[in-house]
């Protein structure tokens, strides 16, 4: 990678950080218990960064996560767009694949080990999330399962309306991350036959 483009990807990464550190500013000064997972999450990706040397090229893989996410709960795009919740769910776990394939190449060489990896870790990853939600609404008695959307009701007032059940909304959610590791494979065998191809 040129100078100019190592320069872009690392203004790119602090930005994300600076991001993240002030919708965690944001959220402690409105005394809400969600600032500490934006602190956890701006502590772990500096970690990673800094302890397993990755790439910036792969790291902008978790950089794209994370700032989608602030836009679906920060911003709320979780609440205006139906289908953007699941969207996340498809695109996360395919490009988490992608992310542990690449960083693996070390440790890992054969192509096969790889990829089992990757899958079983993001398909761990993809379980212990929905395992959390699950705890966080029995412990806490909050509603981080289930899909709620702005709707115009009756009387042309904007509520937030739930449209899916806790069950139906993990459900869908871990069929999207399926989908998402199985187009991970598909991408991997496409590449691949496109390599042996070349030679």
């Amino acid at each position: 990678m040129n100078k100019t483009g190592d320069l872009f990807l690392s203004i790119i990464i602090y930005i994300s950080w600076a991001l993240l550190l002030f919708v965690s500013i944001f959220y402690i000064i409105n005394s809400d218990y969600i600032s500490i997972a934006w602190l956890f999450a701006l502590f772990l990706m500096i970690f990673i960064y800094y302890r397993y040397k990755v790439s910036k090229g792969a790291y902008t893989v978790i950089v794209f996560m994370v700032v989608m996410h602030i836009l679906g709960s920060f911003f709320e795009f979780f609440t205006y767009y139906e289908l953007y919740d699941k969207v996340l769910h498809f695109i996360n776990p395919f490009l988490l694949c992608f992310f542990f394939y690449i960083t693996l190449r070390q440790k890992a060489p054969n192509r096969k080990k790889r990829i089992i990896y990757s899958t079983l870790a993001v398909l761990f990853l993809i379980l212990f999330w929905e395992f959390l939600e699950y705890l966080a609404d029995n412990l806490y008695n909050l509603s981080s399962r289930g899909d709620f959307l702005y709707k115009i009701t009756e009387d042309n007032t904007i509520k937030i309306v739930k449209v899916s059940d806790a069950t139906t909304d993990t459900i869908l959610d871990i069929i999207a991350g399926i989908i998402g590791i199985l187009a991970f494979l598909t991408g991997i065998k496409f590449l691949s036959k496109n390599k042996n191809k070349k030679k």
